[in-house]
């Protein structure tokens, strides 16, 4: 009796396959678009259409219609053309499944837009939050120039009119709200009251009566989400105002420190998203002599600006070229993945999530560089770390 090794049977099949794949003669390129195929390009519709009626008219199984087949002579492209046809079916069927979407036209490649917050930040910003963050400028820009000691009270005033277009009255009441509780608990200047305060209103967020109903009050789930992010941060601000009002003598006036809170509450390129400015370095700031203020040079903003734009065409084509958001989605593909190709997965996770706030911190902090505020400086690399307490940095 002779005894064969698994492995050898294994290889050996695999061979075998091979050869038989060979012999009835199996396409050697891995896929085939239907620019390969010549001539039928034109009949690309019919011919899907064609193969699609079994499994669109079922009626036709009665008949005897259960599949469609392809007859020609040897030679005459039957092969190609069926590689073209698996091929724009597996590409529908991986867009249905991870719900690409159409890229950049020049690449013709699909778009992941499976990271939720990439995805969300880049719609609000292409359709409200930049038009709304030139507005700041030219009203910070405006007021300056005209009326300089009252331009905190316009900035105020603006951060609250773009807070009520784009979160709804009933959202801006709620801000509103949130931000009466937690003054009125400052005034008690005991620390720990403002802390259990702050972390009142923020499981305010995750409680599913109120979420069902502030998800009523919008028509898209993209604009309950602004507001629940909106509410976040502004939890960040309530509680470094309060500790800060705790900790500082008792002598300023409490209509002022209201005011102050307000503006402090509703800088409007904060507002949404940050990066946070605790609110003694934003009060100390904002009331500085306008002649005091370093003007950003025009060569410096345009430098910032096209940083900004390379940080975002990198981050648009690495959801373009590398799908890693995807991948990470797919529990099978993860499996049989060698430890090296996950290793790989994950360092591209950590440096997308890196470019990404470049983008998303980089615009705001140059708004705030034009008001002649010093904003926080951006995330460090990733690359050049080795935990991530330095990732987000206040000062």
């Amino acid at each position: 009796m002779t005894f064969v090794h698994p492995e050898f049977r294994s290889s050996t099949l695999d061979q075998l396959l091979q050869v038989h794949s060979q012999a009835i003669g199996d396409l050697k390129i891995p896929s085939a678009k239907w620019q390969d195929v010549g001539g039928l390009q034109p009949m690309k519709k019919e011919i899907l259409d064609t193969i699609q009626l079994p499994q669109e008219h079922s009626d036709l199984l009665s008949l005897g219609l259960r599949h469609s087949g392809l007859y020609g002579p040897p030679g005459s492209g039957k092969t190609l053309l069926v590689k073209a046809v698996a091929t724009e079916y597996y590409e529908e069927e991986l867009t249905s499944e991870f719900e690409f979407e159409q890229g950049f036209f020049i690449w013709g490649f699909k778009k992941d837009p499976t990271d939720f917050e990439w995805s969300f930040w880049t719609e609000w910003g292409q359709n409200y939050l930049i038009w709304t963050l030139i507005g700041h400028s030219v009203v910070s820009k405006v007021s300056r120039m005209c009326i300089p000691k009252f331009r905190v009270w316009f900035l105020t005033l603006y951060g609250l009119l773009a807070s009520l277009f784009l979160l709804g009255l009933k959202g801006l009441a709620v801000v509103l709200l949130h931000m009466a509780l937690s003054y009125t608990v400052a005034m008690l200047r005991v620390p720990l009251m403002s802390w259990l305060c702050s972390l009142l209103l923020l499981y305010t967020l995750h409680m599913s009566s109120l979420e069902e109903m502030q998800r009523s009050w919008y028509k898209t789930e993209n604009e309950y989400y602004l507001l629940l992010f909106s509410l976040a941060m502004c939890c960040l601000r309530y509680t470094s105002f309060s500790l800060e009002y705790c900790w500082q003598n008792s002598g300023q006036k409490s209509y002022k420190s209201f005011f102050w809170f307000t503006a402090y509450l509703f800088y409007y390129p904060l507002f949404h998203n940050g990066p946070i400015i605790n609110y003694e370095e934003f009060t100390l700031q904002m009331q500085r002599q306008d002649s005091s203020v370093v003007q950003t040079d025009i060569c410096t903003v345009i430098l910032t600006i096209a940083r900004i734009f390379l940080w975002w065409l990198l981050a648009e084509s690495m959801i373009q070229f590398m799908y890693m958001h995807a991948i990470q989605s797919h529990a099978t593909l993860l499996e049989i993945v060698p430890i090296w190709a996950l290793g790989g997965l994950a360092l591209a996770q950590v440096l997308f999530f890196y470019v990404k706030y470049l983008v998303l911190f980089g615009v705001p902090a140059l708004i705030v560089k034009l008001d002649g505020i010093e904003a926080p400086r951006l995330p460090r690399c990733v690359s050049t770390m080795y935990s991530f307490t330095g990732m987000w940095r206040v000062t």
